[in-house]
């Protein structure tokens, strides 16, 4: 019993000892990953302790490196107050001559893009006149196809016909030898007739000599001995006639067998004689449709051939107008260039007088050194401002650009929707045709059932009237009977066939509904990407207020031009395969059409045959009466049966192989349309996954949306503080300036003279302004003239300069004269001025000239773009 107990409880010992261990493991492991955690934190505090401490050292550097700046700027101030006043009065005649520049920048800008929209029209209207031509091409290639096609099926139709008159004279061979048939089976006939009599007769011979014989046999036991040898040769004779009967009778048989097979095989010929004419005329029935269907075509083409030839012509007219317009905007642009040449002779002269001037203010150059260092210390803290405001309006452009690229993007997705609607319409127009052919096909169906049930009710009504007939009637029943069940299994595949057919459409259905949810779904998403672009666009109306150059995203716009007109480009290419596809399945339609019609007449033949048999039925019914009260002739009537049964069980059956035949085109049909179907679903599958992945493209950028949000406010914030920045130091300025109005005051006798030389200088810049502005069309002209503006600057302020030094040593003549020679350059500015502003107003004219000429131009753009459409659409309502 101990030993029992001990073996009981040391492996629940064993059980406790394993779990205390793996606790303490745990343990264990907890206090280590706590330990690290500890230490990770200890670092963490001590690296963000260190980066405090070093981000206050660095705030203590940049507060003492202000206070310093601050000192050295209120120490230098007392010496800049002159200085600044006079070049406040330089920058706001600067400013004055800046703005004057900026809006014949723009008016240059508006040409310049007016230009660019006319390029790109007349580009537009050449690739349109391209790819017309490229069209009128295709169909002209497709017409001479058509028409080889159209010779093919002429010389078809000739064979045909050859095939006819061949098949013709196969028939009047066929039904004269048929009528020597008859002629032979009546000679037969009546050699048979003349042969049985014969039999008889020859029977009755036998008879008498087998009772002869017999007599004879009685006779002979008592004339053995008497006549052995006569009654040996007598016998001999008798077998001899036996057997050259025999011979006869079976020579006899074997030529009624053969005349026999000789009539059932010309039978057969005739009959395939018959088929093969049948099937001639419907061949010659389907090909005079084809040929009239062909014409149509190409009538229906020609027209529009024509119809494209005429927006062709209509378009190359449009070109050459607009031709005309952009060579009058280069006569223009030529005299402005003419204009601005002697603009720039004028300075040229000018600017020796100033050089002349020059010289002579070299000598307080030094004394404004120090004044202009100051300055660029300022203009150095300008321009650091100047360019983190040019990096946020970078930014902001970058963002634009990409909102744009957003919009191209969502347009791009609605065309695609737009293009996804009409390829549901255009397979709920397949699904339609589809439920049409088996609304037909049903239709045929129980009206071949009508037929069976009619036939089934005439071969009951056949059987009651023959149970009485002989048993060769029974082989006709049972071929009868083969053909019901041979229908029967045909009736089932067609209903099969029928019920997979309208699975197929349930499931189109299912799959249409699904993609107009989708479709749903995705005009959903896109009307509230409408709405947060509409946001954004809001958000970035007023970052565009405050933006003031844009040439950087001028270039960007351009590629994103380009890339529109790829998209555009692709777009068109799958508008055109799209309509190849359309093309296709209307001459498949066509075709079943055709087959539909080869059909119905294939059933109305088959209802005269029907009728036909009816007919013969009641003419056997009339001689099964009358084999009734001729019981004699009833074996050769019953001959004649079978051999009518047999020929007609034969047509019957080439009728069913030919109406097998057609059901197997008719199921490779449907497993053809079967195929489109699954193609046409995979096309909607591939759509759907590029759906989602342009969903999963618009979320993306979506996001990119949001971080470029949070980065524009984050700009706007530093905005903000740099113009609060500004703001203090345009009060420090201020204070400047009542210093300067004090300092106006002293030296009032000096500002006549600089008055001025002001107005020389802004006569000057006003006229080399408006000299720049109708310049600017041209980069490097552009650039040349800011150079010289500047060289102009430098000299006028180095003239300010000296002109405080040469002020007290000017005297009373010089100044006079000075005064007279600035008063007629002054009229001469003026009347500059004047000329310039009627050039402007007749440049203004101009530009809504040739404004309202684009907008002519758009009408008459948008009324042929409604005239091809409607050219395209005729044809695809005729073939619908």
């Amino acid at each position: 019993g101990s030993t029992a107990a001990q073996i009981t409880v040391t492996p629940q010992q064993m059980m406790e000892q394993e779990e205390l261990k793996v606790q303490l493991a745990s343990k264990e492991q907890l206090i280590h990953q706590l330990n690290v955690h500890l230490t990770e934190a200890n670092h963490s505090q001590e690296t963000s302790k260190a980066e405090v401490l070093e981000k206050e050292a660095k705030i203590q550097e940049l507060q003492e490196i202000i206070t310093d700046l601050h000192r050295e700027i209120s120490l230098k101030d007392s010496e800049a107050v002159n200085q600044l006043q006079e070049k406040h009065l330089l920058e706001t005649t600067v400013q004055s001559l800046r703005q004057m520049l900026e809006r014949r920048d723009a008016k240059v800008r508006t040409l310049r893009s007016q230009l660019l929209l006319l390029q790109d029209e007349r580009d537009g209207l050449a690739a349109e006149l391209d790819a017309q031509e490229q069209r009128i091409y295709q169909l002209q290639t497709k017409q001479t196809e058509r028409q080889a096609e159209l010779e093919q099926k002429c010389s078809r139709i000739q064979q045909l016909k050859q095939d006819l008159e061949a098949s013709g004279r196969l028939r009047e061979e066929s039904q004269r030898q048929l009528r020597e048939c008859n002629v032979r089976l009546a000679q037969v006939a009546g050699e048979n007739e003349a042969l049985r009599g014969h039999r008889l007769e020859q029977m009755l011979e036998i008879e008498k000599l087998m009772s002869s014989l017999r007599t004879w046999e009685t006779a002979g036991g008592s004339l053995s001995c008497e006549m052995p040898a006569r009654q040996a040769v007598e016998q001999a004779e008798l077998q001899q006639r036996l057997a050259d009967v025999q011979d006869e009778l079976r020579k006899k048989e074997t030529a009624v067998h053969r005349l026999q097979a000789e009539l059932r095989d010309a039978c057969l010929l005739a009959q395939e004689a018959k088929n093969h004419l049948a099937e001639a005329e419907v061949e010659v029935v389907t090909m005079r449709s084809k040929y009239s269907m062909a014409q149509k075509e190409a009538a229906e083409r020609s027209e529009v051939l024509q119809s494209l030839q005429e927006t062709s012509q209509a378009q190359q007219l449009r070109t050459a107008e607009q031709d005309g317009t952009i060579r009058t905007l280069q006569i223009q642009l030529q005299k402005h260039l003419e204009k601005h040449q002697g603009a720039e002779e004028q300075l040229h002269h000018k600017a020796e007088q100033v050089e002349k001037l020059m010289k002579e203010l070299l000598k307080a150059k030094a004394e404004t050194q120090a004044a202009e260092e100051k300055a660029r210390r300022w203009e150095d803290t300008v321009g650091q401002l100047k360019d983190s405001l040019a990096a946020s309006q970078v930014l902001r452009e970058a963002a634009e650009s990409r909102v744009q690229l957003k919009e191209e993007q969502l347009q791009g997705l609605q065309r695609k929707g737009q293009s996804l609607d009409q390829e549901l319409k255009m397979v709920q127009r397949e699904a339609a045709q589809l439920e049409a052919l088996l609304s037909t096909s049903q239709q045929e169906s129980c009206s071949l059932k009508k037929e069976l049930q009619r036939k089934d009710e005439e071969l009951q009504h056949l059987q009651e009237q023959l149970r009485d007939a002989q048993e060769a009637l029974q082989g006709a029943r049972q071929a009868n009977e083969d053909l019901q069940k041979e229908s029967a299994t045909q009736l089932l595949q067609r209903d099969r066939l029928v019920e997979q057919q309208k699975a197929d459409l349930v499931a189109a259905r299912e799959e249409l509904s699904r993609c107009a949810g989708q479709l749903a779904e995705l005009r959903s998403d896109q009307q509230r990407q409408a709405g947060e672009l509409a946001v954004l666009r809001e958000t970035h109306k007023t970052a565009q207020q405050e933006v003031c150059s844009r040439e950087q995203s001028i270039g960007k716009l351009r590629g994103d031009l380009k890339s529109a007109e790829e998209e555009l480009a692709r777009a068109k290419d799958e508008g055109k395969e799209r309509a190849a596809e359309g093309s296709g399945l209307k001459e498949k339609l066509h075709q079943l059409q055709d087959d539909v019609r080869n059909l119905q007449e294939i059933c109305g033949e088959r209802e005269k045959a029907m009728a036909e048999q009816t007919c013969s039925i009641l003419q056997l019914q009339h001689e099964r009466e009358t084999c009734i009260s001729q019981g004699q002739k009833q074996a050769m009537l019953v001959e004649q049966l079978q051999g009518e049964l047999n020929s007609r069980e034969r047509a019957h059956q080439t009728e069913l192989e030919q109406l097998r035949a057609k059901l197997q085109q008719l199921q490779q049909e449907l497993d053809i349309c079967k195929g489109k179907n699954q193609d046409n679903l995979s096309h909607l599958q591939q759509r759907e996954s590029t759906m989602e992945r342009q969903s999963l493209d618009l979320e993306f950028l979506l996001q990119q949306c949001q971080t470029l949000k949070e980065e524009v406010f984050y700009y706007e914030e530093v905005v903000q503080k740099q113009e609060r920045e500004l703001c203090q130091q345009q009060e420090q300025l201020r204070e400047v300036h009542e210093h300067l109005a004090l300092a106006k005051s002293k030296r009032s006798s000096t500002e006549s003279s600089l008055d001025l030389y002001q107005k020389k200088y802004q006569a000057a810049r006003s006229r080399a302004g408006e000299l720049e502005g109708k310049v600017q069309s041209l980069e490097e002209e552009l650039r040349d003239m800011s150079s010289q503006m500047r060289e102009c600057d430098d000299t006028i302020v180095n003239l300010c300069s000296k002109q405080l030094v040469l002020q007290q040593e000017m005297t009373g003549r010089r100044s006079q004269a000075a005064v007279e020679q600035l008063t007629q350059e002054l009229h001469t500015t003026q009347e500059e001025l004047a000329r310039s502003l009627q050039h402007a107003h007749q440049c203004e004219q101009s530009i809504q000239g040739l404004r309202e000429q684009l907008a002519a131009s758009h009408t008459k753009e948008s009324a042929t773009t409604w005239q091809t459409s409607c050219t395209d659409n005729p044809p695809t309502t005729r073939g619908l």
